[in-house]
């Protein structure tokens, strides 16, 4: 099934059931747009668990199983079932009332020494999309999307094929979603000095791509950045992100950057991280907790 067909733009369903609650007409019709809403809620659960916190996950679950009620309530009268669903969309919107960061690594690169993404990059950068994009579509309010990357070409290319992807779906879905252009931001630079001023690093790199991360945690490194200054700076970009109301619109702060970057954070919060993060990978923050390989973690 293609991807602009199987999923629905949960917040036009809802205004539209309003304008049927308000003339009194379309039973039928109601009882359709809920019965599709409820099985985009259910889809949703199924197939982003391993990214949705089980607050989320139990947020939505409730909100779903209020509509077997609504749908009693509307055989009696409108005025019971406006007031089910006035609960019903407070409920639903309770999973969108903090902000969310997500941090990448870049996907695959046409060559080592390329500047372009493969054939497999593009999708990688394209899945990514779709996948935000589902959770985009279940919000019941307006969506604001900011990205950011790092000043390699590799990481811009993949948000902007994020950008790209996610406005395309948010057109065809008439969803509101505001788009900042993609912009560089400093956090998420890669700054590890060129070939000349440290051979050291390139062949330990070149033998083991984690046995480099750990050395250059240890200072062995002269000409590359500090782990710490760098998970400051990080950690300072994601807070910021965190801290944007979303309130009456949902704001989703994406970065793109590079393995050593993002592991900062990942092996200063989970002790027991021993593997860099994987091409196009990605950690998710919520609040005060972040999400990696399905497992969620105190931020």
């Amino acid at each position: 099934m293609s991807f602009f067909t199987r999923l629905i733009n949960i917040e036009d369903y809802l205004k539209r059931i309003d304008r049927l609650v308000r003339t009194r007409s379309g039973i039928k019709e109601i009882k359709e747009l809920l019965k599709k809403i409820s099985d985009y809620i259910l889809y949703l659960e199924g197939n982003h668990k391993t990214s949705l916190h089980p607050n989320e996950i139990a947020q939505l679950s409730k909100a779903k199983n209020i509509i077997t009620g609504l749908e009693v309530a509307l055989g009696e009268s409108f005025d019971k079932f406006s007031a089910g669903f006035d609960n019903f969309k407070a409920e639903l919107n309770k999973p969108f009332e903090l902000a969310t960061v997500y941090l990448l690594r870049h996907p695959e690169k046409a060559t080592e020494k390329s500047r372009s993404l493969s054939h497999q990059g593009v999708k990688q950068a394209k899945n990514f999309a779709e996948y935000l994009a589902e959770e985009i579509l279940c919000s019941p309010k307006p969506v604001n999307v900011v990205i950011n990357c790092s000043d390699i070409r590799r990481t811009y290319l993949f948000a902007e094929i994020i950008r790209k992807k996610l406005k395309q779906s948010s057109d065809f879905y008439n969803k509101n979603v505001r788009f900042s252009i993609v912009s560089q931001h400093p956090a998420l630079f890669f700054r590890f000095s060129d070939a000349g001023k440290e051979q050291v690093y390139l062949d330990d790199y070149k033998k083991d791509e984690n046995y480099a991360f750990v050395n250059w945690l240890k200072g062995k490194y002269k000409y590359t950045p500090d782990p710490a200054k760098v998970e400051a700076e990080l950690e300072a970009w994601i807070r910021e992100g965190l801290s944007k109301s979303s309130e009456n619109v949902w704001n989703i702060l994406v970065g793109v950057s590079h393995s050593f970057i993002v592991d900062t954070i990942l092996v200063s919060k989970i002790r027991s991280h021993k593997k860099v993060i994987g091409l196009a990978d990605f950690i998710k923050f919520v609040g005060g907790e972040m999400c990696y390989k399905e497992k969620w973690h105190t931020f």
